[in-house]
């Protein structure tokens, strides 16, 4: 079941590579690039897999790979529920680098 699940996100997103989609509005149209993004919830906490940047088949193996550890992490270390947290695959570290999205907007606000 794992790799079928890998291989449709591996399908998905080099078929939408460079693809755009258009936000329709009363006031205006916008065109913006896609994005892609893998959604888990557990225990009423969020963990968000961004795609982006991930273009090439060694790249989206490697960042799926890593996955499901990543995620077993996170359960074990969420203090509480009601939490949403944002994962980028760092390239350079060869990991998901997650951080709490509450916390990031706290401190980009200067709260």
């Amino acid at each position: 079941m794992w790799d079928g699940f890998k291989t449709m996100v591996k399908y998905v997103v080099l078929k939408t590579k460079g693809k755009k989609f258009y936000k329709v509005t009363s006031k205006k149209v916008e065109e913006r690039d896609r994005t892609i993004s893998i959604v888990t919830r557990i225990n009423n906490n969020e963990i968000f897999f961004k795609l982006e940047g991930l273009e090439s088949v060694e790249e989206l193996d490697l960042a799926l790979e890593k996955l499901l550890p990543i995620i077993e992490k996170q359960l074990n270390e969420m203090k509480s529920n009601n939490q949403i947290y944002i994962a980028s695959f760092d390239k350079i570290l060869n990991e998901w680098v997650t951080e709490n999205f509450i916390e990031k907007i706290r401190r980009e606000n200067g709260l």
